[in-house]
């Protein structure tokens, strides 16, 4: 026959200790199920400050643009690229395989970006450009670019149609 050993008995305040942390683990998973349903129902980040004239960052550029099309997006691969006839480098958004290239002019005003933009603008010859990734590689080759400017703003579409550089000059035209 065996042995049975007796059953040990847990001492009051540990089953009191146990009840409670029961119910307050009950009470935090109602109040998550609650917030969850309750909560902010936004389904992006808020929609970036109206930018002043000649202060226009990638993030405005984003919200004109997807206003007339909300497949822009940030760029995943090479999001950045240099021309051969701007000093900075082009920050890249797309739609669907077409890139856009965003060259933003720095000054010390806004009145110098959009000064440094005109005569970045007032030299550019899109036929000639040449872009390149920062390693070198050359981008588009063989393909259209399609310039649109405002603000300090200067952007290169690379391929694409006539349409679909129409809709971006008009979208870069909103931009302030």
């Amino acid at each position: 026959m065996r042995q049975q050993s007796p059953r040990s008995r847990r001492s009051p305040v540990a089953q009191m200790l146990s009840t409670i942390l029961f119910v307050a683990a009950i009470g935090f998973a109602g109040a998550a199920i609650y917030l969850w349903y309750t909560g902010d129902d936004n389904d992006g980040p808020e929609p970036p400050p109206a930018a002043e004239p000649g202060d226009a960052e990638l993030a405005n550029v984003v919200a004109v643009l997807q206003s007339d099309e909300s497949d822009w997006d940030y760029g995943r691969t090479n999001t950045t690229a240099r021309s051969s006839q701007f000093s900075q480098p082009g920050q890249l958004l797309t739609l669907g395989d077409v890139n856009l290239y965003v060259f933003i002019f720095a000054g010390n005003t806004p009145e110098d970006r959009i000064a440094a933009r005109e005569e970045a603008v007032a030299s550019a010859d899109p036929a000639g450009m040449e872009l390149k990734t920062p390693s070198g590689e050359p981008i588009g080759e063989g393909q259209t670019l399609h310039m649109a400017h405002n603000s300090n703003v200067i952007t290169i579409l690379v391929g694409g149609d006539q349409a679909l550089a129409d809709q971006v000059e008009e979208s870069i035209a909103a931009l302030q």
